[in-house]
């Protein structure tokens, strides 16, 4: 019996520069890709983000180029009380005013506003709807 064998010799030209165009730039399919799921996240995130004022949910946006990363993007929520509804809060807070003698705010029962020298939150559940977020879209792109 004969032996028979083929060889094949293949030459590959890679364009570095296509290649790094497509791993780094946000043009790129990687940054592409990235930026679609940052889109959606952030849809997710202001369909599950808890509504009292809007404000919470009109302040969740994408930062697009995280630090110390090639390609990448945030979505956060930027608002000062953003992290203690995510999170949630163990113990109790006092606010007190910055400046004047009361705090001012509106009613919970409707009908006027309340003035108060201080007042004390109790602990807060987490909500954590950046991280729900997340993981449905995730989920749904798997």
């Amino acid at each position: 019996m004969a032996n028979i064998s083929v060889r094949f010799d293949i030459d590959v030209d890679l364009d570095a520069s296509a290649i790094s165009e497509m791993l780094n730039s946000p043009r790129g399919m990687v940054g592409q890709f990235i930026m679609d799921l940052a889109r959606k996240t952030e849809d997710e995130a202001r369909a599950r983000a808890p509504v009292k004022s809007g404000r919470l949910r009109r302040s969740i946006m994408i930062e697009q180029g995280v630090p110390g990363a090639i390609n990448g993007a945030d979505v956060i929520a930027n608002t000062d009380y953003a992290y203690v509804v995510h999170e949630g809060r163990a113990g109790s807070l006092t606010i007190t005013p910055k400046s004047g003698k009361v705090l001012r705010f509106p009613s919970k029962t409707g009908g006027g506003m309340v003035f108060a020298p201080s007042v004390t939150l109790g602990p807060q559940e987490a909500q954590p709807f950046l991280w729900n977020a997340l993981r449905a879209v995730v989920a749904r792109s798997a």
